[in-house]
């Protein structure tokens, strides 16, 4: 068994060297030992090739583009569990009650792609589908492409399916051009680092359609998942972010003027908390605080505490 492993991370490592080069790869191996060893240094050169990555897919070259003028916020939620709804896990579908709720209440459109009915909202360039179909790009990362396609052409929310939504949100909160979840902690010397320094997040994405970030930032995704079969970084959907935040300078004021609805101690809650007991004091303190909670799948029914935080959201007590 140790031996398999082994075989498989040296080949791994052969396939980073192969296409990232010595310098790419002293980066993978040092994120391999530690998350925190040298973050800002890693942070440095990885965005330093995606801003060369983007120059040479020429992605700035239609910043000039205007798209369609638009006034009233899409009122539509994007969420996708590809294997399909008989699929979802239970802490999924106690979450996915939470976006369908407040979908309800915001008269929004709410919408559940699967890998069976993608392809009635959007077209994804068929050698990209393959690659998905073949398992040589994962299914997060061909969710990261569908996210920011369908908020390219429709607009709108994106959630990932393991939020849980607060009976306080409003939609009139996450209204605009661009808006994410800028969440910077309260205490950051207790909090693992973030690529784009807690300022958005990939798991809750809105704003109008036709936006020119939305474009670039699939554009972007699609030109290194063809050029590039093995990924370097888990995240680079963020760095593909922080990307469009280095160069494009509307972008950046976009971001820079999100509000702080909740800082990330409140938005992690309920994955902090999960077998936590319960104290509705508490709870009542968090739903009125914090609009959107990320919660998990990577759950065992079995190992659930009873009367925690993760029971009251599998009976589906939370809400209330």
């Amino acid at each position: 068994m140790k031996l398999q492993i082994l075989q498989k991370k040296m080949a791994r490592y052969r396939q980073i060297l192969k296409y990232y080069g010595l310098k790419l790869t002293f980066i993978y191996f040092l994120a391999q030992k530690s998350d925190k060893m040298f973050y800002d240094f890693r942070r440095k050169i990885l965005l330093d090739f995606v801003l060369k990555l983007r120059k040479e897919a020429q992605i700035d070259d239609s910043s000039n583009e205007k798209g369609e003028e638009t006034t009233e916020f899409p009122k539509m939620i994007w969420t996708m569990w590809q294997q399909g709804e008989a699929q979802i896990p239970e802490t999924v579908q106690a979450s996915m009650k939470t976006i369908k709720d407040f979908a309800k209440r915001n008269d929004c459109e709410f919408y559940l792609l699967t890998d069976q009915n993608l392809t009635d909202f959007i077209n994804i360039p068929r050698d990209i589908t393959e690659k998905y179909k073949r398992k040589e790009l994962s299914a997060a990362h061909y969710s990261d492409i569908i996210r920011f396609s369908l908020l390219y052409q429709y607009g709108g929310i994106w959630m990932d399916a393991t939020l849980f939504v607060s009976p306080y949100a409003t939609v009139k909160m996450f209204e605009g051009d661009f808006f994410s979840l800028n969440h910077p902690p309260k205490y950051p010397e207790q909090m693992e680092r973030t690529i784009g320094d807690f300022k958005w997040s990939g798991f809750f994405l809105a704003g109008q359609k036709g936006g020119s970030h939305f474009k670039h930032i699939r554009d972007l995704y699609l030109y290194y998942v063809r050029k590039y079969p093995v990924f370097i970084h888990y995240l680079m959907m963020d760095y593909f972010i922080l990307s469009e935040y280095e160069s494009n300078h509307e972008f950046k004021e976009l971001v820079d003027r999100l509000p702080i609805l909740a800082p990330a101690e409140r938005v992690w809650f309920l994955r902090e908390h999960a077998n936590d007991p319960f104290d509705e004091k508490e709870w009542e303190d968090v739903l009125k605080t914090t609009p959107i909670m990320k919660t998990t799948y990577k759950i065992n029914k079995e190992e659930v505490v009873p009367e925690s935080y993760l029971d009251q959201l599998l009976q589906g007590k939370l809400k209330e």
